[in-house]
């Protein structure tokens, strides 16, 4: 398990920010383990290399909705994986999904790496 932030020599923008230079295209609804209100994070990348970050509350039901660049992605283990996609229009493209533990002590890993038993979203479907 990766403990460490993704790539932290790489600037992280938010998804839902309007700063980002590209288009968030799809909200992706998954089933997750953690209890309401856990928050949970999705990571992908441009085909610039830039990292983006979506993250939100787990809700009643134990479904979380985060925004992502692609309609189509597969989760990966680690931020190694998160190759940039090299054509943004085709294929699937990697993502990253961490449940943050709300832990700030030193040495305590600040989020783990989730692989839901679906390893791939495809978001409205």
């Amino acid at each position: 398990m990766n403990q460490s932030p993704p790539l932290p020599s790489v600037s992280v923008h938010w998804a839902r920010s309007s700063t980002s230079g590209f288009t968030v295209e799809a909200q992706h609804h998954l089933q997750v383990m953690g209890k309401p209100g856990t928050v949970y994070g999705l990571v992908t990348r441009d085909p610039s290399g830039g990292l983006y970050l979506d993250a939100a509350p787990v809700d009643a039901s134990g479904q979380v909705e985060l925004a992502a660049l692609w309609r189509d992605v597969t989760f990966v283990r680690n931020a190694e994986q998160l190759i940039p996609p090299m054509q943004p229009l085709v294929n699937q493209k990697h993502a990253m999904l961490v449940r943050f533990t709300g832990r700030l002590d030193a040495g305590a890993p600040a989020f783990e790496i989730i692989v839901p038993k679906s390893v791939r979203s495809i978001a409205g479907t």
